[in-house]
């Protein structure tokens, strides 16, 4: 939807200590992209909050949002939970539980936090356990997981479910567009 972005947080756990982004102060109109990157790589990772084109990197997108965690290594493993919050310890307006194929428990207890506060709070439909995550299966830089939004009973008010997510193909990965729903076949 529409409004500013200022204070809100995304919230990614993976590891025992959670990253958190606060997003700064931007406006954004219904229809726009956000594209967080996992990590800062050089000076051209530019937060984006006026020109849309500042970011140079070439994993960065034209006229798309673009943010950039700081971070110069990984922050986002195989199965894990994020969470974007309407401020710090605030309501969670989504999450996504994630986990790769035959992983039986989370990887921490920070992160079975993170799962069961999700699903105690209305951000995660199922469970918090492992299994009622959506599978992440062989993720690169040419898949990735893509959310169907034509599964949302309810549109203005949605909770996500593993069931809402697919694992996408080869070369359909969709950062900063219209999600791609080709799924990926082994």
């Amino acid at each position: 939807s529409e409004g500013n972005l200022a204070g809100m947080t995304l919230e990614i756990f993976y590891k025992t200590e959670p990253i958190i982004f606060v997003f700064p102060d931007i406006n954004v109109k219904k229809g726009d992209f956000v594209l967080v990157h996992g990590r800062k790589i050089d000076e051209t990772c530019v937060n984006e909050t006026i020109d849309l084109c500042a970011a140079t990197y070439k994993d960065s997108v034209p006229n798309v949002v673009d943010f950039w965690l700081d971070s110069e290594t990984k922050v986002i493993g195989n199965s894990g939970v994020i969470l974007l919050k309407n401020r710090k310890n605030g309501d969670i307006v989504d999450a996504l539980l994630y986990n790769e194929p035959g992983k039986e428990a989370w990887a921490n207890e920070t992160v079975q936090q993170a799962a069961e506060e999700a699903f105690n709070k209305g951000g995660w439909e199922g469970s918090g356990n492992i299994e009622d995550a959506a599978i992440n299966t062989k993720p690169s830089g040419t898949r990735s997981l893509s959310r169907d939004f034509s599964t949302f009973e309810d549109l203005e008010k949605p909770v996500p479910s593993k069931n809402q997510w697919i694992f996408v193909a080869n070369g359909n990965a969709t950062m900063g567009s219209e999600n791609s729903l080709v799924p990926y076949e082994e």
